[in-house]
Protein backbone atom coordinates (compact mmCIF):
# COMPACT_ATOMS: atom_id res chain seq x y z
CA UNK A 1 0.00 0.00 0.00
CA UNK A 2 2.55 2.47 0.36
CA UNK A 3 4.39 1.20 -2.28
CA UNK A 4 1.43 2.51 -4.49
CA UNK A 5 0.91 5.72 -2.31
CA UNK A 6 4.39 6.82 -3.11
CA UNK A 7 4.47 5.98 -7.26
CA UNK A 8 1.11 8.35 -6.95
CA UNK A 9 2.49 11.25 -5.15
CA UNK A 10 5.61 11.15 -7.45
CA UNK A 11 3.18 10.49 -10.67
CA UNK A 12 1.17 13.49 -9.03
CA UNK A 13 4.34 15.61 -8.36
CA UNK A 14 5.96 15.39 -11.81
CA UNK A 15 2.31 16.13 -13.73
CA UNK A 16 1.84 19.72 -11.68
CA UNK A 17 5.79 20.36 -12.38
CA UNK A 18 4.73 19.77 -15.89
CA UNK A 19 1.68 22.15 -15.90
CA UNK A 20 3.54 24.41 -14.18
CA UNK A 21 6.48 24.56 -16.86
CA UNK A 22 3.86 24.55 -19.21
CA UNK A 23 1.83 27.82 -18.21
CA UNK A 24 5.46 29.67 -17.20
CA UNK A 25 6.20 28.90 -21.48
CA UNK A 26 2.86 29.88 -22.73
CA UNK A 27 2.60 33.29 -20.40
CA UNK A 28 6.23 33.97 -21.53
CA UNK A 29 5.57 33.44 -25.20
CA UNK A 30 2.50 35.50 -25.21
CA UNK A 31 2.28 39.60 -25.23
CA UNK A 32 0.03 41.97 -25.16
CA UNK A 33 -0.91 43.74 -28.31
CA UNK A 34 -0.91 47.36 -28.77
CA UNK A 35 -1.54 50.22 -31.16
CA UNK A 36 1.51 51.33 -32.02
CA UNK A 37 3.12 52.82 -35.03
CA UNK A 38 5.93 52.93 -36.75
CA UNK A 39 6.96 55.35 -38.98
CA UNK A 40 9.24 54.68 -41.78
CA UNK A 41 11.17 57.30 -43.39
CA UNK A 42 10.16 57.97 -47.11
CA UNK A 43 13.33 56.47 -49.01
CA UNK A 44 12.63 53.59 -47.23
CA UNK A 45 8.44 53.18 -47.01
CA UNK A 46 8.03 51.52 -50.69
CA UNK A 47 9.88 48.73 -48.68
CA UNK A 48 7.07 47.65 -46.10
CA UNK A 49 3.81 48.30 -48.33
CA UNK A 50 3.19 44.98 -48.23
CA UNK A 51 2.93 42.46 -44.91
CA UNK A 52 5.65 39.99 -45.67
CA UNK A 53 3.12 37.17 -43.76
CA UNK A 54 0.03 38.27 -45.66
CA UNK A 55 0.96 39.49 -48.59
CA UNK A 56 -1.63 42.16 -48.03
CA UNK A 57 -1.10 46.13 -49.38
CA UNK A 58 -0.91 48.49 -46.16
CA UNK A 59 0.80 52.12 -45.62
CA UNK A 60 4.50 51.81 -46.17
CA UNK A 61 4.43 54.92 -44.41
CA UNK A 62 3.29 54.13 -41.14
CA UNK A 63 2.85 50.80 -39.79
CA UNK A 64 0.13 49.73 -37.46
CA UNK A 65 0.72 47.30 -34.84
CA UNK A 66 3.10 46.07 -31.82
CA UNK A 67 6.50 46.97 -31.00
CA UNK A 68 7.37 44.16 -28.92
CA UNK A 69 11.33 45.86 -28.09
CA UNK A 70 14.13 47.42 -29.92
CA UNK A 71 16.72 44.65 -30.41
CA UNK A 72 20.64 45.31 -30.64
CA UNK A 73 22.28 42.37 -31.98
CA UNK A 74 26.21 42.24 -31.97
CA UNK A 75 27.88 40.36 -34.40
CA UNK A 76 31.72 39.61 -33.56
CA UNK A 77 34.40 41.00 -36.01
CA UNK A 78 36.53 38.15 -36.11
CA UNK A 79 36.59 34.37 -34.42
CA UNK A 80 37.39 33.43 -31.62
CA UNK A 81 35.88 36.22 -29.43
CA UNK A 82 38.44 37.78 -27.25
CA UNK A 83 38.51 40.25 -24.59
CA UNK A 84 39.99 42.57 -27.43
CA UNK A 85 37.61 41.64 -30.21
CA UNK A 86 35.53 44.33 -31.57
CA UNK A 87 31.68 44.17 -32.37
CA UNK A 88 29.57 45.34 -35.01
CA UNK A 89 26.28 46.47 -33.65
CA UNK A 90 22.79 45.79 -35.73
CA UNK A 91 19.28 47.66 -34.57
CA UNK A 92 16.27 46.47 -35.31
CA UNK A 93 12.28 47.04 -34.29
CA UNK A 94 10.91 44.04 -33.61
CA UNK A 95 7.32 44.40 -34.70
CA UNK A 96 4.01 42.90 -34.84
CA UNK A 97 1.75 44.00 -37.67
CA UNK A 98 -2.12 44.62 -36.55
CA UNK A 99 -3.11 41.81 -39.14
CA UNK A 100 -0.69 39.23 -38.92
CA UNK A 101 -2.62 36.97 -36.73
CA UNK A 102 0.49 33.89 -35.82
CA UNK A 103 2.56 35.70 -32.70
CA UNK A 104 5.59 34.00 -34.16
CA UNK A 105 5.81 36.15 -37.40
CA UNK A 106 7.94 39.24 -36.29
CA UNK A 107 9.23 41.51 -38.97
CA UNK A 108 12.57 42.91 -38.03
CA UNK A 109 12.82 46.79 -39.38
CA UNK A 110 15.93 48.26 -39.60
CA UNK A 111 16.20 50.64 -37.20
CA UNK A 112 17.70 53.30 -40.08
CA UNK A 113 14.37 52.65 -41.72
CA UNK A 114 12.39 54.41 -38.83
CA UNK A 115 11.92 57.65 -38.18
CA UNK A 116 12.13 57.91 -34.90
CA UNK A 117 9.64 60.23 -32.73
CA UNK A 118 11.63 59.87 -29.76
CA UNK A 119 14.23 61.70 -31.25
CA UNK A 120 12.27 64.72 -33.01
CA UNK A 121 10.51 65.88 -29.77
CA UNK A 122 10.99 67.98 -26.86
CA UNK A 123 11.04 64.56 -24.51
CA UNK A 124 14.48 63.98 -22.02
CA UNK A 125 16.89 61.45 -23.83
CA UNK A 126 16.91 58.13 -21.84
CA UNK A 127 19.48 55.81 -21.18
CA UNK A 128 19.05 54.64 -24.95
CA UNK A 129 18.74 57.66 -26.73
CA UNK A 130 15.13 57.81 -26.87
CA UNK A 131 15.26 54.44 -29.92
CA UNK A 132 12.86 52.86 -28.19
CA UNK A 133 10.05 55.01 -27.88
CA UNK A 134 7.12 54.79 -29.81
CA UNK A 135 4.16 56.74 -30.44
CA UNK A 136 0.12 55.26 -30.63
CA UNK A 137 -1.71 54.95 -33.84
CA UNK A 138 -4.72 56.11 -32.74
CA UNK A 139 -3.56 59.89 -32.15
CA UNK A 140 -1.49 61.10 -34.99
CA UNK A 141 -3.68 64.66 -34.94
CA UNK A 142 -3.22 64.84 -31.25
CA UNK A 143 -0.84 65.48 -28.59
CA UNK A 144 1.39 62.35 -29.13
CA UNK A 145 0.66 59.23 -26.25
CA UNK A 146 4.75 57.75 -26.45
CA UNK A 147 5.06 54.63 -24.75
CA UNK A 148 8.51 53.26 -23.58
CA UNK A 149 9.63 49.60 -25.31
CA UNK A 150 12.10 47.26 -24.03
CA UNK A 151 15.91 47.27 -25.70
CA UNK A 152 17.22 43.63 -25.91
CA UNK A 153 20.85 43.22 -26.28
CA UNK A 154 22.10 39.51 -27.70
CA UNK A 155 25.37 38.29 -29.40
CA UNK A 156 25.13 36.44 -31.75
CA UNK A 157 27.08 33.15 -32.10
CA UNK A 158 28.63 33.33 -35.23
CA UNK A 159 31.49 31.76 -34.07
CA UNK A 160 32.00 28.15 -33.91
CA UNK A 161 33.48 26.12 -31.42
CA UNK A 162 36.35 25.43 -33.53
CA UNK A 163 37.00 29.09 -33.22
CA UNK A 164 36.68 30.50 -36.64
CA UNK A 165 33.48 31.93 -38.28
CA UNK A 166 30.13 29.54 -39.38
CA UNK A 167 30.42 29.13 -43.44
CA UNK A 168 28.86 31.68 -44.84
CA UNK A 169 28.29 31.88 -48.66
CA UNK A 170 26.78 35.94 -48.61
CA UNK A 171 30.46 36.44 -46.56
CA UNK A 172 33.14 34.22 -48.66
CA UNK A 173 31.42 35.95 -52.02
CA UNK A 174 30.50 39.30 -50.89
CA UNK A 175 29.54 40.29 -54.61
CA UNK A 176 26.52 37.28 -53.64
CA UNK A 177 23.52 37.49 -51.61
CA UNK A 178 20.76 34.73 -51.01
CA UNK A 179 18.32 37.05 -49.90
CA UNK A 180 16.31 39.74 -52.46
CA UNK A 181 18.11 42.62 -53.09
CA UNK A 182 15.85 46.15 -51.79
CA UNK A 183 14.40 47.56 -55.39
CA UNK A 184 12.86 51.05 -55.54
CA UNK A 185 11.09 51.60 -59.06
CA UNK A 186 11.43 54.45 -60.63
CA UNK A 187 8.71 56.63 -62.37
CA UNK A 188 9.52 54.71 -65.69
CA UNK A 189 9.74 51.47 -67.03
CA UNK A 190 12.34 50.62 -69.54
CA UNK A 191 11.97 46.91 -71.22
CA UNK A 192 14.17 45.38 -74.12
CA UNK A 193 13.51 41.79 -75.61
CA UNK A 194 13.77 39.14 -78.31
CA UNK A 195 10.45 37.85 -78.72
CA UNK A 196 9.19 35.03 -80.85
CA UNK A 197 5.53 35.05 -82.58
CA UNK A 198 3.06 32.82 -84.53
CA UNK A 199 0.79 34.10 -86.66
CA UNK A 200 -0.65 32.88 -90.20
CA UNK A 201 0.23 34.51 -93.81
CA UNK A 202 -0.50 34.73 -97.15
CA UNK A 203 1.30 32.78 -99.00
CA UNK A 204 -0.70 32.49 -102.24
CA UNK A 205 -4.24 33.81 -104.19
CA UNK A 206 -5.87 30.75 -102.42
CA UNK A 207 -3.95 30.09 -99.33
CA UNK A 208 -2.38 30.60 -96.23
CA UNK A 209 0.15 29.39 -94.29
CA UNK A 210 1.32 29.50 -90.29
CA UNK A 211 4.56 31.17 -89.96
CA UNK A 212 7.01 31.93 -87.03
CA UNK A 213 9.68 34.69 -87.03
CA UNK A 214 11.75 36.07 -84.34
CA UNK A 215 11.74 40.08 -83.50
CA UNK A 216 13.06 42.73 -81.14
CA UNK A 217 10.73 45.01 -79.05
CA UNK A 218 11.47 47.76 -77.03
CA UNK A 219 8.94 49.41 -74.26
CA UNK A 220 8.75 52.30 -72.41
CA UNK A 221 6.48 54.88 -70.36
CA UNK A 222 4.88 55.71 -66.79
CA UNK A 223 4.24 53.86 -63.66
CA UNK A 224 1.95 54.85 -61.53
CA UNK A 225 0.14 52.42 -58.35
CA UNK A 226 0.60 52.47 -54.36
CA UNK A 227 3.42 50.21 -55.21
CA UNK A 228 4.22 51.47 -59.15
CA UNK A 229 2.76 47.64 -60.24
CA UNK A 230 0.93 49.06 -62.93
CA UNK A 231 2.62 50.72 -66.37
CA UNK A 232 1.01 52.47 -69.46
CA UNK A 233 3.48 53.03 -72.48
CA UNK A 234 4.58 52.27 -76.16
CA UNK A 235 5.97 50.03 -77.57
CA UNK A 236 7.99 49.23 -81.00
CA UNK A 237 8.64 45.94 -82.22
CA UNK A 238 10.97 45.22 -85.81
CA UNK A 239 11.06 43.10 -87.72
CA UNK A 240 6.93 41.62 -88.40
CA UNK A 241 7.64 40.54 -91.70
CA UNK A 242 4.48 39.23 -93.82
CA UNK A 243 4.62 37.60 -97.59
CA UNK A 244 3.86 39.72 -101.04
CA UNK A 245 2.69 37.37 -102.73
CA UNK A 246 2.68 40.10 -106.42
CA UNK A 247 7.07 39.83 -105.99
CA UNK A 248 7.10 36.66 -104.10
CA UNK A 249 8.97 38.67 -101.22
CA UNK A 250 8.46 39.01 -97.08
CA UNK A 251 8.47 42.65 -96.18
CA UNK A 252 9.35 43.80 -92.90
CA UNK A 253 6.91 45.86 -91.03
CA UNK A 254 7.51 47.91 -88.11
CA UNK A 255 4.78 48.30 -85.38
CA UNK A 256 3.72 50.75 -82.90
CA UNK A 257 1.22 49.43 -79.95
CA UNK A 258 0.16 50.64 -77.01
CA UNK A 259 1.91 48.79 -73.89
CA UNK A 260 -0.08 48.28 -70.47
CA UNK A 261 1.43 46.26 -68.20
CA UNK A 262 1.10 44.70 -64.45
CA UNK A 263 3.91 43.06 -61.80
CA UNK A 264 3.14 41.55 -58.85
CA UNK A 265 3.78 42.56 -55.85
CA UNK A 266 5.24 39.76 -54.52
CA UNK A 267 9.52 40.04 -53.63
CA UNK A 268 9.47 35.91 -54.47
CA UNK A 269 8.34 33.71 -57.84
CA UNK A 270 8.87 29.75 -57.36
CA UNK A 271 11.06 30.52 -54.12
CA UNK A 272 13.06 32.44 -56.42
CA UNK A 273 14.09 36.88 -56.25
CA UNK A 274 11.98 37.43 -59.53
CA UNK A 275 8.52 39.91 -60.05
CA UNK A 276 5.99 38.04 -63.13
CA UNK A 277 4.61 40.81 -64.95
CA UNK A 278 2.08 40.60 -67.19
CA UNK A 279 1.36 42.67 -70.44
CA UNK A 280 -1.15 43.45 -72.95
CA UNK A 281 -0.74 45.58 -76.49
CA UNK A 282 -2.58 46.97 -78.91
CA UNK A 283 -1.21 48.59 -82.29
CA UNK A 284 -1.00 49.16 -86.11
CA UNK A 285 1.86 48.30 -88.41
CA UNK A 286 3.43 51.65 -89.57
CA UNK A 287 4.96 50.69 -93.23
CA UNK A 288 4.17 52.36 -96.93
CA UNK A 289 1.36 49.14 -97.31
CA UNK A 290 -0.08 49.94 -93.99
CA UNK A 291 -0.37 53.53 -95.23
CA UNK A 292 -1.80 52.96 -97.91
CA UNK A 293 -4.46 50.83 -96.37
CA UNK A 294 -5.70 53.31 -93.99
CA UNK A 295 -5.58 55.95 -97.14
CA UNK A 296 -8.06 53.20 -98.58
CA UNK A 297 -10.43 52.59 -95.70
CA UNK A 298 -11.21 56.95 -95.95
CA UNK A 299 -11.78 56.56 -99.64
CA UNK A 300 -14.85 54.36 -100.42
CA UNK A 301 -14.67 54.30 -104.26
CA UNK A 302 -10.84 53.97 -104.76
CA UNK A 303 -11.65 50.65 -102.91
CA UNK A 304 -14.99 49.78 -104.37
CA UNK A 305 -12.90 49.71 -107.40
CA UNK A 306 -9.66 47.34 -106.03
CA UNK A 307 -12.24 45.07 -104.93
CA UNK A 308 -14.19 44.79 -108.06
CA UNK A 309 -11.10 43.87 -109.96
CA UNK A 310 -8.98 41.79 -107.27
CA UNK A 311 -11.46 40.34 -104.92
CA UNK A 312 -9.19 37.98 -103.19
CA UNK A 313 -7.18 41.18 -101.81
CA UNK A 314 -7.84 41.54 -98.00
CA UNK A 315 -7.87 45.37 -97.47
CA UNK A 316 -8.47 45.07 -93.54
CA UNK A 317 -6.47 47.67 -91.48
CA UNK A 318 -3.54 46.47 -89.81
CA UNK A 319 -4.42 45.69 -86.52
CA UNK A 320 -2.31 43.51 -84.06
CA UNK A 321 -2.29 42.91 -80.47
CA UNK A 322 -0.58 40.72 -78.08
CA UNK A 323 -0.08 39.24 -74.70
CA UNK A 324 2.69 38.26 -72.65
CA UNK A 325 4.59 37.67 -69.79
CA UNK A 326 7.79 38.26 -68.44
CA UNK A 327 10.32 37.99 -65.18
CA UNK A 328 12.09 40.91 -63.19
CA UNK A 329 14.96 40.18 -61.86
CA UNK A 330 16.97 42.08 -59.70
CA UNK A 331 20.65 42.96 -60.40
CA UNK A 332 21.42 45.78 -58.44
CA UNK A 333 20.40 47.20 -55.42
CA UNK A 334 19.02 50.90 -55.24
Amino acid sequence: MKKKTKNYYSLSSFLFLAIIISLLSTNCSRFQRMDDAVRIKPDSASKYNMNPFTNEIRNGSTLRGTVIKVLVANIPDSCPVTPSTKFTSKTSVVFLDSLTKDQDNLEYIPIEDVFLVGQNTNLPINDYGNINLFENFNDPAKMRRIREVPVDSVRLPVCSPCGCQKFDLSARLPWFDFSCLDRKYQWFFLEARVAYAIYTDVSSIIGNRGRGEFFGEIATGLRFGGLKEWGLGLAFSYPIKTYNIFNNTDVSHPVVLLHGRYQSPKEKFLGFCMKPFYYVQLGTSISNVSIDLYKLKFNEECRNRISAYLPYLDLSLPITYGIGVGLDIPVASA
